[in-house]
Protein backbone atom coordinates (compact mmCIF):
# COMPACT_ATOMS: atom_id res chain seq x y z
CA UNK A 1 0.00 0.00 0.00
CA UNK A 2 1.17 3.54 -1.15
CA UNK A 3 1.83 6.22 1.69
CA UNK A 4 0.11 9.63 1.20
CA UNK A 5 2.63 11.44 -0.45
CA UNK A 6 3.21 9.11 -2.62
CA UNK A 7 -0.51 9.11 -3.22
CA UNK A 8 -0.45 12.74 -3.41
CA UNK A 9 2.28 13.48 -5.45
CA UNK A 10 1.00 11.04 -8.33
CA UNK A 11 -2.24 12.79 -7.57
CA UNK A 12 -3.70 14.86 -10.98
CA UNK A 13 -6.94 16.55 -11.04
CA UNK A 14 -8.88 17.50 -14.23
CA UNK A 15 -12.27 19.22 -13.50
CA UNK A 16 -15.29 21.23 -15.54
CA UNK A 17 -18.51 22.91 -15.00
CA UNK A 18 -21.80 20.84 -15.42
CA UNK A 19 -23.89 23.79 -13.83
CA UNK A 20 -22.00 27.32 -13.17
CA UNK A 21 -23.65 28.04 -10.24
CA UNK A 22 -24.29 24.85 -8.16
CA UNK A 23 -22.62 21.91 -9.81
CA UNK A 24 -18.80 20.96 -10.66
CA UNK A 25 -17.44 17.64 -11.85
CA UNK A 26 -14.00 16.78 -10.71
CA UNK A 27 -11.88 13.91 -12.63
CA UNK A 28 -9.37 13.05 -10.01
CA UNK A 29 -6.44 10.67 -10.96
CA UNK A 30 -5.25 8.55 -7.91
CA UNK A 31 -2.51 5.65 -7.95
CA UNK A 32 -4.95 3.07 -9.33
CA UNK A 33 -6.60 5.21 -11.94
CA UNK A 34 -9.32 7.79 -12.28
CA UNK A 35 -12.21 8.43 -10.09
CA UNK A 36 -15.24 10.93 -11.71
CA UNK A 37 -17.52 12.74 -8.24
CA UNK A 38 -19.04 16.22 -7.65
CA UNK A 39 -19.17 18.76 -5.19
CA UNK A 40 -22.22 20.98 -5.12
CA UNK A 41 -23.32 24.26 -3.19
CA UNK A 42 -24.75 23.40 0.70
CA UNK A 43 -28.20 23.53 1.23
CA UNK A 44 -27.66 26.63 2.67
CA UNK A 45 -26.81 27.94 -0.31
CA UNK A 46 -29.10 26.67 -2.72
CA UNK A 47 -32.52 27.76 -3.42
CA UNK A 48 -33.80 24.52 -4.62
CA UNK A 49 -31.67 21.66 -3.32
CA UNK A 50 -33.67 18.96 -4.41
CA UNK A 51 -33.31 19.94 -8.30
CA UNK A 52 -29.77 19.34 -7.88
CA UNK A 53 -29.61 16.36 -6.12
CA UNK A 54 -31.82 13.86 -8.35
CA UNK A 55 -31.28 10.43 -7.24
CA UNK A 56 -32.01 8.62 -3.81
CA UNK A 57 -28.26 7.43 -4.13
CA UNK A 58 -27.10 11.01 -4.62
CA UNK A 59 -28.76 12.27 -1.63
CA UNK A 60 -27.94 9.13 1.13
CA UNK A 61 -24.40 9.41 -0.37
CA UNK A 62 -24.26 14.03 0.57
CA UNK A 63 -26.49 13.11 3.82
CA UNK A 64 -23.35 10.61 4.80
CA UNK A 65 -20.51 12.70 3.63
CA UNK A 66 -22.02 15.80 5.61
CA UNK A 67 -23.27 13.91 8.56
CA UNK A 68 -21.69 14.71 12.21
CA UNK A 69 -17.88 12.86 12.06
CA UNK A 70 -18.48 11.17 15.19
CA UNK A 71 -21.76 10.40 15.65
CA UNK A 72 -21.96 8.42 12.20
CA UNK A 73 -18.91 6.49 13.04
CA UNK A 74 -20.23 4.92 15.98
CA UNK A 75 -23.82 4.38 14.77
CA UNK A 76 -22.33 2.66 11.45
CA UNK A 77 -20.29 0.67 13.31
CA UNK A 78 -22.82 -0.16 15.57
CA UNK A 79 -25.13 -0.94 13.21
CA UNK A 80 -22.41 -3.50 11.72
CA UNK A 81 -21.68 -4.83 15.06
CA UNK A 82 -25.20 -5.36 16.28
CA UNK A 83 -26.48 -7.36 13.10
CA UNK A 84 -22.74 -9.20 12.58
CA UNK A 85 -22.76 -7.80 8.72
CA UNK A 86 -19.56 -8.73 7.39
CA UNK A 87 -17.42 -5.51 5.47
CA UNK A 88 -14.98 -6.46 3.29
CA UNK A 89 -12.72 -3.22 2.01
CA UNK A 90 -12.07 -3.16 -1.63
CA UNK A 91 -10.49 0.14 -1.38
CA UNK A 92 -8.85 1.47 2.22
CA UNK A 93 -9.55 4.98 3.20
CA UNK A 94 -7.09 7.00 1.21
CA UNK A 95 -6.36 10.73 0.95
CA UNK A 96 -6.40 12.93 -2.19
CA UNK A 97 -6.17 16.94 -3.51
CA UNK A 98 -8.92 18.24 -5.71
CA UNK A 99 -8.59 21.53 -7.37
CA UNK A 100 -11.58 24.01 -6.34
CA UNK A 101 -11.84 26.58 -8.86
CA UNK A 102 -13.78 29.89 -8.49
CA UNK A 103 -15.87 32.34 -10.46
CA UNK A 104 -16.44 35.81 -10.15
CA UNK A 105 -19.83 36.52 -9.01
CA UNK A 106 -20.42 32.94 -10.17
CA UNK A 107 -19.91 34.13 -13.67
CA UNK A 108 -16.69 34.40 -16.23
CA UNK A 109 -13.37 32.33 -16.50
CA UNK A 110 -13.32 30.02 -14.36
CA UNK A 111 -9.81 30.45 -11.74
CA UNK A 112 -7.94 28.09 -9.00
CA UNK A 113 -9.23 29.06 -6.06
CA UNK A 114 -7.13 26.22 -3.83
CA UNK A 115 -7.17 22.64 -2.99
CA UNK A 116 -9.33 20.94 -0.97
CA UNK A 117 -7.81 17.65 0.70
CA UNK A 118 -10.26 14.32 0.22
CA UNK A 119 -10.46 10.65 1.67
CA UNK A 120 -12.76 8.22 -0.44
CA UNK A 121 -13.17 4.40 0.51
CA UNK A 122 -14.77 1.77 -1.45
CA UNK A 123 -16.17 -1.35 0.46
CA UNK A 124 -18.14 -4.58 -0.24
CA UNK A 125 -21.53 -5.41 1.79
CA UNK A 126 -23.47 -8.42 1.13
CA UNK A 127 -22.72 -8.02 -2.35
CA UNK A 128 -23.07 -4.54 -2.12
CA UNK A 129 -20.17 -2.27 -3.62
CA UNK A 130 -20.29 1.39 -1.30
CA UNK A 131 -18.01 4.69 -1.93
CA UNK A 132 -17.59 7.00 0.13
CA UNK A 133 -15.89 10.73 0.01
CA UNK A 134 -15.69 13.04 2.41
CA UNK A 135 -13.88 16.45 2.49
CA UNK A 136 -10.50 16.44 4.81
CA UNK A 137 -8.74 13.86 5.84
CA UNK A 138 -11.01 11.85 8.18
CA UNK A 139 -10.43 8.03 7.36
CA UNK A 140 -13.23 6.97 9.35
CA UNK A 141 -15.78 9.28 8.22
CA UNK A 142 -15.02 7.92 4.43
CA UNK A 143 -15.28 4.05 5.62
CA UNK A 144 -18.27 4.59 7.62
CA UNK A 145 -20.45 6.83 4.24
CA UNK A 146 -18.98 4.14 2.35
CA UNK A 147 -20.50 1.46 4.74
CA UNK A 148 -23.58 3.06 4.70
CA UNK A 149 -23.50 3.33 0.91
CA UNK A 150 -23.52 -0.27 0.72
CA UNK A 151 -26.03 -0.69 3.26
CA UNK A 152 -28.52 1.50 1.87
CA UNK A 153 -28.56 -0.85 -1.94
CA UNK A 154 -28.97 -3.92 0.42
CA UNK A 155 -31.75 -5.14 2.00
CA UNK A 156 -30.82 -3.31 5.23
CA UNK A 157 -31.89 0.25 3.66
CA UNK A 158 -35.19 0.63 5.15
CA UNK A 159 -33.59 -0.22 8.54
CA UNK A 160 -30.66 1.79 8.24
CA UNK A 161 -32.02 4.59 6.93
CA UNK A 162 -34.14 4.71 10.33
CA UNK A 163 -32.05 4.02 12.17
CA UNK A 164 -28.91 6.04 10.89
CA UNK A 165 -29.75 8.41 8.05
CA UNK A 166 -32.91 9.60 9.73
CA UNK A 167 -30.73 10.94 12.58
CA UNK A 168 -27.60 12.58 10.55
CA UNK A 169 -30.43 14.46 8.39
CA UNK A 170 -31.73 15.85 11.55
CA UNK A 171 -28.76 16.62 13.36
CA UNK A 172 -27.43 18.35 10.17
CA UNK A 173 -31.31 20.35 9.74
CA UNK A 174 -30.46 21.44 13.49
CA UNK A 175 -26.98 22.85 12.48
CA UNK A 176 -28.26 24.90 9.62
CA UNK A 177 -30.88 26.33 11.56
CA UNK A 178 -28.83 27.37 14.22
CA UNK A 179 -25.67 29.01 11.44
CA UNK A 180 -29.20 30.65 10.09
CA UNK A 181 -29.60 32.26 13.20
CA UNK A 182 -26.31 33.31 14.25
CA UNK A 183 -26.02 34.49 10.39
CA UNK A 184 -29.60 36.23 11.09
CA UNK A 185 -28.45 38.05 14.35
CA UNK A 186 -25.36 39.36 12.21
CA UNK A 187 -27.73 41.53 9.91
CA UNK A 188 -27.79 44.66 9.20
CA UNK A 189 -30.64 46.87 7.90
CA UNK A 190 -30.00 49.73 5.57
CA UNK A 191 -32.31 52.80 5.01
CA UNK A 192 -32.01 55.73 2.85
CA UNK A 193 -32.91 58.58 3.76
CA UNK A 194 -34.41 61.26 1.39
CA UNK A 195 -32.90 64.77 1.13
CA UNK A 196 -35.07 67.47 2.30
CA UNK A 197 -35.15 71.12 0.19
Amino acid sequence: MMNKCEKMDSLRVDYRSIDESTTLLFRVQFPDGFRHYSVVTDTMFTENPSKVWETPRQKWLRDLALAPTDFVVAQVHAFLKERSIVCSIVKEPEVGLCLIPGRVSGVGEAFGLGEATITRCIVNILDEVGVGYVLGRREGHAFAAACGDALLQSRWSTTFETLVLDPCREIRRVEEAQFAERAGATKVEFETLSREG
